[in-house]
């Protein structure tokens, strides 16, 4: 059964002054009126100590928030680490229900000059009100992720792990900052299900602060592993509480105790040191994006491709196009689409010439219900419009005859000359004309040996990047990858398609012209990879050209040329990305499964340590590229993902192998 994505409501406020807002639904304020920063930092950065533990250099430091509500913590605590950090990186994880409205906060934090350029960072990434996670890059040292949604649910999907014997976590958290509403009005905020996930994400030594001294959260967390002592409270409370994470035996027998009625296949083994140097096979638009945001983190890339420079393969495409089909129906597939176009919107606009000329989708009129549906979960016109047709014209600049999705940050985009720019960072090196023909794993990482020369490359890890290539290799030839071929046509503008202000798609699409011309497609061959000119495929293209534009006599004269590539997709049209698991002990390991699929299973998935896949794209690969690069960054590092756990799990190349362990489709290896 279909289940709609949870609606995310915006708060209700009302205001007690110019700057200072009240909560409706609660009756309770955010903060003090006129006193917002000093409480900030006497309950919450002076409550954990962070002054004197930030006054040595830290590669990384990781706090999570229950309540973003006005912002004002994290930008406090983001400004006090820019100033006494030089080069580490704060990730700032925040949840909140009910979001305040950007205006809202710019509003509160008017009040706060010295604030003033981290408010404007924020706003300026400040996503729309989707439920799930969202990984905002405010700067090159702070991160911020808004988790939109009910507490409980969303730190429990911040885990890597949800079984106890294997590890709750990759990545613990160092500092926490309790700060949801009082809990006599905000309940759930404060539940022992919150406050035992809590428990969970820490590592020892963890601190906690909060505002409040009642006793339920007091014992709460001392039940949890937490040793607690009271401070005097701020303002006119009289008490706050302060608390570090020990790991009581108590609490360490519970998690031993509960039970998972499944494998934990999707539990990767811990590897002790991180990599420096990663070697990235395939500098297509997948490659160059992971490498581009692997340097930003201060990696060493070694870029490693067979053509003669980036993107040469599918991603050579004259044309590409940024957006995305959406749905209101929640499920892995569609909340990675959506999450996945929503972090592209704020990746690639920097990065381009210009400004995005926007995306029109025509809809039937019997989706026009669900888009409205689409349009009102997302909430924000600035990502997503429906247009009756009469608006559609005005925006596209030629007639339209049928309501339309609006994608205002869509766009036509060369992906050539972005990966061009994408390649400008000295910390990525390039090996072109440079075929990988063997991958073998070595003590100390991995060692590729280049087919055209007698060169090798050591790394720490390799990530394949290379599409349905990535199957040529030993340790990955058990990939289902299906090929696609894709045929884009060329046909000179007209004066009618001259007009044309958007892209344009249907079952396919049109680019406005540039320099006279329009791009227009693509083919979907599904299992074809040749590389051939299909006339047949130049006239569908063609007869959708001229649909699009309501105007038979387009490109009378025919196509002026073609481009043809080959992508490739995976049986779940979902990417792969994670570690690669050694497939004949991962067959060994959960063949129990086979015979009953519920079966708990407490290993660890066995794996090949520092070898990772990135692919399967299919034909979203603009819309994908961005947050894929952005999960396979935070595996590398050990971190923080950007992706909840059910999404996460859903991408794992393993789960091909689980699937046909569970339904009896494998050959013993």
């Amino acid at each position: 059964m279909s289940v709609k994505r949870p609606t995310i409501k915006p708060a209700e406020i009302s205001w007690l002054d110019q700057h200072t807002p009240y909560h409706s639904s609660t009756e309770d304020i955010y903060f003090a009126t006129g006193q917002g920063l000093a409480e900030s930092r006497y309950v919450f950065v002076e409550g954990n100590k962070l002054p004197e533990r930030w006054s040595k250099p830290l590669a990384e430091f990781t706090i999570v928030e229950t309540g973003f509500g006005t912002g004002l913590n994290f930008l406090l605590a983001a400004s006090l680490w820019e100033k006494a950090q030089d080069t580490g990186r704060l990730h700032y994880i925040s949840v909140e229900k009910e979001p305040l409205q950007g205006a809202d906060l710019q509003r509160v934090h008017a009040a706060f000059p010295e604030l003033a350029r981290l408010s404007a960072q924020l706003l300026a990434v400040y996503p729309p009100f989707v439920a799930g996670f969202h990984a905002l890059r405010i700067n090159q040292r702070v991160h911020l992720t808004l988790l939109f949604g009910d507490a409980e649910e969303m730190l429990s999907k911040l885990r890597h792990s949800d079984r106890p014997v294997l590890g709750q976590s990759i990545h613990r958290i160092d500092a926490w900052f309790l700060d949801g509403f009082a809990p006599s009005k905000n309940p759930d905020m404060w539940s022992p299900a919150v406050l035992r996930l809590i428990s969970g994400l820490s590592q020892k030594g963890a601190t906690a602060a909060t505002f409040t001294a009642a006793g339920n959260v007091r014992r709460g967390l001392q039940g949890n592993g937490f040793t607690v002592s009271k401070r005097a409270g701020f303002g006119s409370k009289r008490d706050m509480l302060q608390a570090i994470y020990t790991g009581s035996t108590e609490h360490a027998v519970y998690r031993r105790n509960q039970h998972f009625p499944a494998a934990g296949w999707y539990v990767q083994a811990a590897e002790t040191e991180r990599p420096r140097h990663v070697a990235i096979v395939g500098a297509g638009l997948a490659g160059c994006v992971t490498a581009y945001t692997l340097a930003q983190l201060g990696f060493t890339v070694s870029l490693i491709d067979a053509g003669p420079g980036p993107a040469n393969a599918a991603s050579g495409t004259p044309a590409a196009v940024l957006y995305t089909r959406l749905s209101q129906y929640s499920s892995p597939q569609n909340d990675f689409n959506l999450h996945a176009y929503l972090y592209a919107c704020r990746f690639y606009p920097p990065l381009l010439d210009s400004a995005t000329c926007g995306v029109l989708q025509l809809l039937p009129s019997e989706r026009k219900s669900d888009a409205q549906d689409l349009v009102n979960q997302i909430g924000a016109a600035q990502y997503l419009q429906l247009l009756d047709p009469q608006s559609a014209s005005a925006r596209a600049g030629i007639n339209i005859a049928q309501a339309a999705l609006f994608f205002p940050l869509g766009t036509a985009i060369s992906i050539s000359r972005l990966c061009v720019k994408l390649l400008e960072s000295p910390a990525i090196q390039g090996f072109f004309h440079s075929p990988v023909s063997d991958l073998q794993q070595r003590y100390n990482g991995w060692q590729l040996d280049l087919a055209d020369s007698d060169k090798r490359i050591e790394a720490d890890a390799v990530i394949l990047c290379c599409g349905a290539q990535s199957q040529q290799f030993l340790q990955t030839e058990w990939l289902p990858l299906t090929p696609i071929r894709g045929q884009l046509t060329a046909a000179s503008a007209n004066s009618t398609s001259k007009k044309l202000r958007v892209v344009l798609c249907g079952d396919r699409f049109i680019t406005p012209a540039e320099s006279d011309t329009h791009q227009f497609g693509a083919s979907y061959g599904l299992h074809d990879a040749s590389l051939q000119m299909l006339e047949g495929d130049n006239k569908a293209n063609l007869a959708t050209a001229r649909q699009l534009l309501q105007d038979p006599g387009f490109a009378a004269n025919g196509a002026q040329s073609a481009w043809v590539g080959v992508r490739c997709a995976t049986p779940d049209y979902l990417p792969i990305v994670g570690p690669v698991p050694h497939y004949s002990d991962f067959i060994e390991t959960y063949r129990p499964l086979q015979h009953d699929k519920k079966r708990p299973l407490e290993q660890a998935a066995p794996g090949l340590p520092g070898l990772y896949l990135n692919c399967g794209y299919g034909s979203r690969g603009l819309s994908f590229a961005p947050l894929c690069a952005a999960e396979i960054a935070s595996q590398l590092q050990r971190g923080l993902s950007p992706l909840p756990s059910t999404i996460r799990h859903a991408l794992l190349p393993g789960r091909f192998i689980i699937r046909n362990i569970t339904r009896g489709h494998f050959a013993d290896p």
